[in-house]
């Protein structure tokens, strides 16, 4: 599922005169949408186009980080995937029933959706898993995007690999020097070609766009960084290409075992200070996070219970919930959404063989995607007691002792939004 986010004033210029703005766009997949769309001459090593990625599409579209030749098809900005040489992530394509030679590989989960408050506060998370027919099966991670005006807070949990030769990594960016426009790494400017570093603890990163990276990793869990030329192949024809690029990426080894990342992006940045925010809670459970103007954006991947509420106690569904509270202590407002699109219920049994494991189908002849989106409920606990200012037919309201009990009803993965007042 992609999403695109527009913040930071893209009509900041008032009148008819749009102000350049940059955009967001953060993508991921699920058993409803493809994560890959690969034919014989098109898209030939586009495998994790959707594995998280945060593109960010800079104001001035000259300093774009993208660029064909070279490019590192493993290391699309923000993924986190299973790094493999070229000759190994080149599709494999097949004759499917109802389709042509082509691959547009599902997933089982059904989390993949985003949130948004308003304007300038959106939130998005994907469960991520592989495919059977690469032997990714085993390959899982749950990954988020809090946005808060210009700061984006990327959290990951439940990295999960059993491949014994190939590591794990979450690229923060990869970004076209052809230029050789500098790279800021802890205060130093870098520019010159062949140089490649291995950093741990807390580090800083300013990429050619002008987008500040703060990080904090480990000895086990390093940053890589490189500032080189790079060869890859051409996605339509995979004839060698050639370019250069700096790139940042936290690798999580072989065999990834439970790991775990964050860090923190201040798109566009007018100063080197540090973006300020609260991580709640980071589990296989549960991602959350708080803004310094209050804002608590929760990305619940299945039932949990929040440690250290502050307003949210539990959800018992999987779920993506914001809220902001009012100055005056008394009002809420909320916006809440389960992401499944709900197209049909249980497995598609034609997508495992009989010992439940994967099998590569076409979107093309599922009956299911000619579905509507069917209701799908929402239920979370809020401490101390509140009422709907507005009533609304899809929201009821139940009272556990001092606690409210909220249940809401979503369709198409469509945000809800309502206001509570203190009862």
């Amino acid at each position: 599922m992609g999403y695109e986010l527009c913040l930071n004033g893209c009509n900041a210029g008032g009148g008819n005169t749009p102000q350049k703005s940059w955009l967001l766009t953060a993508r991921g997949f699920s058993r409803y949408l493809v994560g890959n769309e690969t034919y014989e001459a098109n898209n030939l090593y586009g495998r994790y186009l959707q594995y998280g990625q945060l593109e960010i599409t800079p104001s001035d579209i000259k300093k774009r980080a993208f660029s064909h030749d070279g490019w590192n098809w493993n290391r699309y900005p923000g993924t986190t995937t299973v790094q493999l040489d070229n000759t190994e992530l080149q599709a494999s394509l097949t004759q499917l029933p109802g389709a042509g030679i082509e691959e547009m590989l599902l997933s089982t989960q059904t989390y993949s959706g985003a949130n948004r408050l308003n304007d300038h506060t959106a939130m998005f998370a994907v469960k991520l898993q592989g495919h059977k027919k690469y032997n990714q099966q085993n390959f899982i991670a749950n990954k988020s995007y809090f946005m808060f005006d210009n700061t984006v807070i990327a959290l990951g949990s439940n990295i999960n690999n059993d491949d014994i030769n190939n590591p794990v990594q979450t690229t923060l960016f990869q970004h076209n020097i052809s230029d050789l426009s500098p790279v800021e790494v802890n205060g130093s400017s870098i520019n010159q070609l062949e140089n490649t570093q291995s950093f741990d603890g807390d580090i800083t990163l300013q990429d050619p766009a002008g987008n500040r990276y703060y990080i904090t990793t480990t000895a086990a869990q390093p940053l890589l960084f490189n500032y080189d030329k790079q060869i890859s192949n051409d996605e339509d024809d995979a004839k060698e290409t050639h370019g250069q690029f700096a790139t940042a990426v936290i690798n999580h080894g072989i065999t990834p075992i439970n790991q775990s990342y964050e860090y923190a992006i201040v798109i566009e940045a007018k100063t080197k200070d540090k973006p300020q925010y609260r991580v709640i809670q980071k589990d296989n459970s549960v991602h959350a996070v708080e803004s310094t103007n209050g804002i608590e954006a929760y990305a619940f991947f299945e039932p949990a219970t929040i440690k250290t509420a502050k307003h949210l106690l539990s959800a018992a569904t999987a779920s993506q919930i914001m809220l902001q509270e009012h100055s005056n202590g008394y009002q809420l407002n909320l916006s809440v959404v389960n992401p499944d699109l709900a197209l049909y219920k249980g497995q598609d049994p034609e997508q495992t063989d009989a010992n439940g494991e994967q099998v590569e189908v076409s979107i093309y002849d599922r009956d299911w995607r000619y579905s509507l989106s069917q209701p799908v409920i929402t239920q979370f606990t809020l401490k101390d007691k509140w009422q709907l200012v507005t009533p609304n037919d899809v929201i009821s309201i139940t009272y556990n002792g001092n606690n409210t009990e909220i249940t809401t009803t979503t369709v198409d993965a469509e945000p809800l939004l309502f206001n509570l007042s203190k009862k």
